[in-house]
């Protein structure tokens, strides 16, 4: 990897911008709490030691020069944006470093994406997968250490990703990644999110810093849908399960409590509820709302391809669903078979008897000329 200096310029530009950005919006003080379809809750706090590392740059390798000081990775980041492109470029010429041990392959786009993707929006999230390495199977070499990987599409129709890693108190972002084209994104969701746990952003609380009040933010009724049917496809395309059973549990009791539906005039709502609490099927064939039929759907989704279930079944509620209905037109025919012997049985019975009839007919006649025959002749 080379750069001229006026693209190392650019990126020198680039970065102080940014560096003067998040130090202007006390980026230190700033807390997103997450609320996952799944019930999990996220507290997420970008710390400005994690700022170089997001952007691209090793300030190990910048501080083993001898020319770059500071007592942490921010302040090493810091003198090496106030020392600027030309100091950088004549170490590169006298070979104290090369821009690949001091620069990602991947610099530009984590630089221009930055202060995107570290924004935590409801509308710009696809999905969360909660990662668990002992679910996957990667043909990469590299072993995985983060928790969450959140997958957005940004305004300008590119795709981040944050990789987020477990601290003491709160998560923290170790990844952040821009990938230019859906291919692109694909590619590394192949290698990341293959059997494992998704779910969805559902809702999002925002401080600004300790003292203001927290601002919150829900996903609407029509978005969950929408998301929910493209869980579907990243379902489909990468064998992941999906883990929305909390979102879809307090939506369809809300709607339950509303009292403005009539789906469940002919049900009990406590059986209802008790299904969902055992975590087994719900029928929604009676159910005339669309929107909560999906959702159903969806929760009976959830059930059939959870944890203790093999990811690779290919059996699913739509096929459970289809072999229910199969098996109640066989449970007809074999009925209207049952009715059809019963008849030819009472006919049969009815037949029956009047043999019985016609033999104790016969046995009297016989039995009335045996004792005649016995009879002496005069």
């Amino acid at each position: 990897m080379n750069y001229s200096y006026g693209e190392l310029e650019e990126i020198f530009y680039k970065i102080e911008n940014i560096l003067n950005k998040i130090e202007n919006i006390n980026l230190d003080e700033r807390a997103h709490l997450l609320f996952l379809a799944n019930n999990d809750k996220i507290k997420v706090k970008i710390n400005f030691l994690n700022i170089a590392h997001l952007l691209g740059i090793n300030t190990e390798q910048l501080k083993l020069t001898g020319y770059y000081n500071g007592s942490n990775s921010y302040e090493v980041l810091k003198d090496f944006v106030k020392k600027g492109a030309y100091q950088l470029h004549k170490l590169y010429k006298d070979n104290v470093l090369s821009y690949n041990s001091i620069f990602s392959p991947y610099i530009e786009g984590k630089i221009d994406g930055f202060l995107e993707n570290i924004k935590f929006n409801i509308n710009e999230t696809c999905f969360v997968c909660k990662y668990n390495s002992e679910r996957s199977f990667t043909s990469s070499n590299k072993t995985q250490k983060y928790d969450y990987i959140i997958v957005k599409k940004l305004f300008d129709d590119r795709y981040g990703v944050i990789c987020l890693v477990k601290n003491k108190y709160d998560y923290a972002p170790m990844s952040n990644q821009i990938f230019e084209t859906k291919e692109a994104l694909d590619e590394f969701l192949k290698e990341n999110i293959c059997n494992q746990e998704i779910t969805i952003l559902n809702g999002l609380s925002f401080k600004y810093d300790d003292y203001s009040e927290p601002k919150k933010f829900n996903l609407p009724l029509k978005l969950l849908i929408d998301k929910l049917n493209e869980t579907q496809l990243i379902k489909k395309d990468f064998s992941c399960i999906i883990d929305t059973s909390y979102t879809l549990s307090f939506h369809l009791n809300k709607y339950l409590e509303s009292n403005l539906h009539n789906d469940f005039e002919t049900q009990n709502v406590d059986k209802l509820c008790k299904l969902i609490t055992e975590g087994k099927f719900v029928d929604s064939n009676r159910m005339h709302n669309t929107n909560i039929k999906k959702i159903i759907d969806s929760y009976n989704e959830y059930i059939c391809n959870k944890d203790n279930i093999n990811t690779n079944n290919t059996e699913n509620y739509q096929k459970l669903k289809d072999e229910l209905r199969d098996k109640k037109n066989k449970i007809i025919e074999l009925e209207q078979s049952i009715h059809e012997l019963q008849r030819e049985n009472e006919k049969f019975l009815n037949e029956n008897s009047e043999l019985n009839e016609k033999l104790l007919e016969f046995d009297s006649t016989r039995n009335s000329v045996i004792e005649l025959l016995k009879k002496p002749k005069i």
